[in-house]
Formats: structure tokens, C-alpha cells, sequence
């Protein structure tokens, strides 16, 4: 008997833990802007010139 509470209690922390988890880092990237990739990388390298970055056979 105690051993299947034992074991009912470890799927229930493990399960439970995981969807606690998932939830949490879902609440904390709600609302955030998403943006496409060109858009993210610009955004990111700002540092450097996009002329400078981008040789010429690689432009679109």
C-alpha cells in the first residue's frame, strides 16, 4: 500500500511539476512582440553596418 502511494505521489510531483513549469514560462512570454527573422537579426545587430555584414551574392 505504501509503496503505490509512494509512487502515486512521485508521478503526481513529476507531473505536476512539469505543467507548473509550463505554465510559468508561458505566462512570462505572453505579450511579448514576435518578430520575423530579418527583423530580429537587424534588430541584434544593430552594431554593425548591413552593407559591411552582407556581401553582395548573399543580398535579396
Amino acid at each position: 500500500m505504501s509503496a503505490a502511494v509512494l509512487l502515486a505521489l512521485f508521478v503526481l510531483v513529476g507531473v505536476g511539476g512539469g505543467l507548473a513549469l509550463y505554465f510559468l514560462v508561458d505566462a512570462e512570454t505572453s505579450g511579448r512582440p514576435i518578430a520575423d527573422r530579418d527583423t530580429a537579426e537587424r534588430s541584434v545587430r544593430r552594431d554593425v553596418d548591413e552593407a559591411e555584414r552582407d556581401p553582395p551574392s548573399n543580398r535579396r
